[in-house]
């Protein structure tokens, strides 16, 4: 008697099949699935992190925003924080007062905290411009915006704790 040779190599693969023993996962305490809440269970909201996890990603990072196409660019950590921390601005209603989008130390003189409290020309918005269904910045809003202040005036520390080094502005 001749066996067939499909025969024969269906029989092959499903003893493959039935002798392989599916791997374990070596790291089943770690999850995945949202980086930011398996790194930090409850964020300082007054810190990049913080702000980054409660506005930047969830209410300015949106599509046709601030979403890698222009500064600031919000959607990670680490670039939200390279395009706000002493990165000069483009669109300032009174020149010569907000050289900074963050200024380290001074909320005052952060021209972020201003473009989310004042409509600068009367035709940009305050910011965010836009607010997804379902978001709560509004309901927070006035918390939100604290908290940006008070990283800022805190310094405007980096995920680390670190302060950025203030620019050298004196000519040459």
């Amino acid at each position: 008697m001749k066996l067939n040779p499909i025969y024969l190599l269906l029989l092959g693969v499903l003893s493959i099949m039935v002798s392989c023993k599916g791997e374990e996962d070596p790291y089943p305490i770690y999850s995945y699935s949202n980086p930011i809440d398996t790194l930090f269970e409850s964020p300082d909201p007054n810190t990049i992190v913080g702000l980054h996890y409660n506005i930047f990603s969830k209410t300015c990072a949106n599509v046709g925003c601030h979403d890698g196409t222009f500064n600031p660019d919000f959607r990670t950590i680490s670039s939200s924080y390279n395009t706000l921390v002493n990165h000069e601005i483009v669109k300032n209603n009174d020149p010569g007062r907000f050289k900074y989008l963050v200024e380290p130390g001074n909320a005052a003189n952060s021209m972020i905290v201003h473009r989310m409290t004042v409509d600068i020309d009367g035709m940009s918005g305050i910011m965010p411009l836009v607010v997804d269904p379902g978001n709560d910045y509004h309901d927070r809003k006035q918390d939100l915006i604290q908290n940006v202040k008070n990283w800022i005036n805190d310094g405007a520390k980096d995920i680390f704790g670190n302060p950025r080094d203030v620019p050298n502005l004196s000519p040459g």
